[in-house]
């Protein structure tokens, strides 16, 4: 979508530290996450190997049994998040967990592609 929209899109990939470099300069991981079943009924996701200082863009991709739901954020409040919930690094990186509905009230993140685009038009200028 990104690409249609006339971002210049730069797959990064494997080995990399960020997937995807939009406008030569946006750094932007993408992780994605599957639901998990608790001892039979508590229902949540596990965004893993999240490392905020390599990233300026997290899109997080949620696998839901109703489909797939979209969601990003900034590194900054990725950092916040750990900062504030003292979150423990593992070798590979966070671990930010989100409930059953892809939830987690305690870190900013936005729903929809289009804000996205405002908060970082075309022109790779941040408005916010």
């Amino acid at each position: 979508k990104l690409h249609r929209a006339g971002y210049n899109v730069k797959p990064h990939g494997h080995g990399q530290i960020f997937d995807i470099l939009l406008n030569e300069h946006i750094r932007c991981e993408v992780r994605t996450a599957k639901m998990i079943l608790h001892t039979g009924k508590y229902k949540y996701y596990n965004m893993q190997k999240i490392k905020p200082e390599c990233f300026d863009i997290l899109f997080m991709v949620f696998i839901t049994p109703r489909g797939t739901i979209f969601k990003w954020t900034e590194s900054k409040y990725v950092t916040k998040y750990i900062q504030e919930y003292n979150c423990k690094r593992g070798k590979e990186g966070y671990t930010i967990r989100f409930d059953s509905t892809c939830d987690n009230p305690n870190i900013a993140y936005d729903d929809h592609i289009s804000n996205f685009m405002k908060f970082y038009p075309n022109s790779c200028v941040a408005t916010t």
